[in-house]
């Protein structure tokens, strides 16, 4: 089981997007949480601690990725858009395309 929780996180961290489906997400998403969790091996050296807590730190931003992106897909807590700021977008764009 060790080996297939280490592959498993090896994946989201080189390629997060291969986790971003709704319906796996809506079935497993649990379990994926656990195994993005679970602890690995133990640095036997400063230099490795500090990587395997970079790797922690990615690890964790992707599963949060993974997590609203699957959830806005499922149309659960779906981001506000901020309707002031795509209204100044919109005025940029036409004064920048009238200049």
């Amino acid at each position: 089981m060790a080996l297939l929780t280490e592959s498993t996180q090896r994946v989201c961290l080189a390629f997060s997007d291969a986790f971003v489906s709704p319906r796996i997400w809506d079935m497993h998403s649990i379990l994926i949480c656990e195994i993005m969790s679970e602890d690995g091996e133990v640095p036997d050296s400063i230099v490795m601690a500090e990587k395997i807590r970079f790797a922690k730190s990615t690890l964790h931003r992707n599963l949060a990725d993974i997590k609203s992106r699957c959830e806005a897909m499922l149309f659960r807590n779906i981001p506000s858009l901020d309707v002031a700021k795509s209204d100044w977008s919109i005025m940029d764009v036409k004064v920048r395309s009238h200049a």
